[in-house]
């Protein structure tokens, strides 16, 4: 398993790489199978 290390940083931060993180967290937490088997 990959660990995910996150670090305080004065760099400016571009938004593309904010939804690669997002991504990966929704990923870890199966969110789109979750998703799918919500109720309607």
């Amino acid at each position: 398993m990959k660990t995910m290390v996150v670090k305080e940083t004065n760099e400016r931060i571009m938004p593309a790489t904010g939804l690669a993180i997002v991504g990966a967290i929704l990923d870890k937490l199966n969110f789109i199978k979750r998703f799918n088997q919500r109720p309607n």
